[in-house]
């Protein structure tokens, strides 16, 4: 399909049969969304977050210079775990871990290729990664509750 049929169709769906995920794709770049919505939540120095795939730890960065809540950072690839602890180190809120989360404890090959390092793709650049359960974790480490889940998973 070329470009102008695929364009014709979006248009179609957008404003003749009012796709709602069109719709608000369209809100979300016309507000800027990743600048001025993405970390809007009602949080605050109290909450739990979340951060499955914290990559860079950007994410819990941003989140916990709005808000000043605890941040659990799962990050399974060494290097971006090892990166994200030196970026933490200081800061006692920002609690980080180097396997992901998962219905159960298993390990994985993982091939990576920075934000898009995935289990599902063939690269030459692999790594053995943990996955632990999510009930485990949340079990062993008394979490009453969480406020925010953000995950950034292939």
């Amino acid at each position: 399909m070329n470009k102008y049929v695929s364009f014709i169709i979006r248009l179609f769906k957008t404003y003749v049969l009012r796709d709602r995920f069109l719709l608000s794709a369209k809100q979300w770049f016309k507000d800027d969304g990743d600048k001025t919505l993405r970390l809007n939540y009602p949080l605050n120095e109290n909450s739990i977050v979340f951060d499955v795939g914290g990559y860079e730890g950007k994410f819990a960065d941003e989140i916990f210079n709005k808000y000043q809540c605890t941040i659990y950072v799962f990050e399974p690839v060494d290097k971006f775990y090892k990166s994200i602890c030196e970026r933490f180190k200081n800061n006692s809120k920002i609690k980080v871990f180097n396997f992901g989360l998962s219905d159960k404890d298993e390990e994985m090959m993982i091939s990576i290729s920075d934000d898009a390092s995935s289990i599902h793709k063939d690269a030459d650049n692999k790594q053995k990664i943990r996955l632990k359960s999510i009930n485990d974790f949340i079990i062993e480490n008394k979490i009453q509750h969480i406020n925010l889940m953000k995950i950034n998973i292939e």
